[in-house]
């Protein structure tokens, strides 16, 4: 399937990018996942991995294994320069139909999980299975590095990602 980075059980992930003009009117339930992804970090015991990381970087390296093969994180990454975070977007399709959009906002202070869907079970589906295949096997990451330069934070650069050893970021600018 074109822009496919991830499979969970029927659920296909897709690089939103790859579908540009795709009408997604029929997505009208917004949703969050905020705390649920919160949540299944701590009880994964990722905080002590982490050692004054962000959550950020576990999860650019954890999607780094799942999805981009040793790729770029740039080709599916946007950077989000005023406050030195980034940002994904997936398209989630059930078949050839797609069935929610996903949005997550990654910075060094939080990653906040939203988007919309065709219905609310939908929507609970989506996050629940998207953090599912996270923590599955949560310290199955892989080599990447991402760099956002802070525009409002003083032009300071963040640091994304795992370097083989440690978690990337622990001083970021907050």
């Amino acid at each position: 399937m074109y822009g496919l980075l991830f499979r969970v059980g029927d659920l296909s992930f897709l690089d939103f990018s790859e579908f540009e003009g795709l009408s997604l009117d029929h997505l009208r339930t917004d949703f969050g996942g905020t705390a649920e992804l919160r949540a299944a970090v701590d009880r994964a015991g990722l905080r002590k991995a982490l050692r004054g990381a962000p959550v950020a970087s576990w999860l650019l390296a954890r999607l780094a294994r799942l999805t981009w093969d040793n790729c770029s994180p740039e080709k599916y990454l946007q950077r989000e320069d005023d406050m030195g975070g980034y940002l994904l977007e997936l398209l989630i399709a059930k078949g050839a139909e797609p069935v929610a959009r996903l949005t997550v906002d990654a910075g060094s202070e939080l990653v906040e999980l939203g988007g919309d869907a065709v219905s609310e079970e939908m929507a609970k589906e989506v996050v629940s299975r998207f953090i599912a295949a996270l923590v599955e096997e949560p310290l199955a990451v892989e080599r990447c590095r991402f760099y956002v330069c802070g525009a409002e934070l003083g032009g300071y650069e963040n640091d994304y990602g795992w370097d083989g050893d440690d978690f990337l970021g622990a001083h970021n600018a907050r």
